[in-house]
């Protein structure tokens, strides 16, 4: 745990490859996020109730995949050593990254979507009274 809070951890000019479980810990995880992405992407695709119902269900399976791409893709530049790439801090960036973009997903899915179908209810009611 000490080696963890240190500054050289997180910039290490060569970083050293991951434990064993340590990757297959990882991998597993950004396996999971992709496979995730796919079957929620293939899901908002298939269904046909509400569009901005849809729309949110393929934001939330894009951050997913993305998260689960770009965290692959950092994990091989770890386990190669790349030097700049290869830093664990980049992990850090996308754990934050990816938590302010899935909180401004589930903002809009929980918030402003709900007010927008209220609205559109509304103006539909309204719309059936006007010729």
């Amino acid at each position: 745990m000490s080696n963890f809070l240190q500054f050289s951890y997180w910039f290490e000019s060569l970083p050293t490859p991951f434990l064993p479980w340590v990757l297959r810990f990882l991998l597993t995880a950004f396996i999971g996020l992709v496979i995730l992405g796919v079957v929620l992407h293939l899901l908002a695709r298939s269904r046909r109730e509400n569009r901005m119902w849809r729309e949110g269900v393929a934001r939330l399976a894009a951050v997913l995949f993305q998260t689960g791409l770009i965290g692959l893709l950092l994990a091989w530049f770890t386990e190669d050593q790349v030097p700049f790439f290869g830093y664990r801090f980049w992990f850090a960036v996308l754990a934050v990254a990816t938590l302010v973009r899935l909180a401004l997903v589930l903002k809009r899915m929980l918030k402003d979507i709900p007010n927008k179908m209220a609205e559109t209810a509304e103006k539909d009611r309204i719309k059936k009274y006007l010729p």
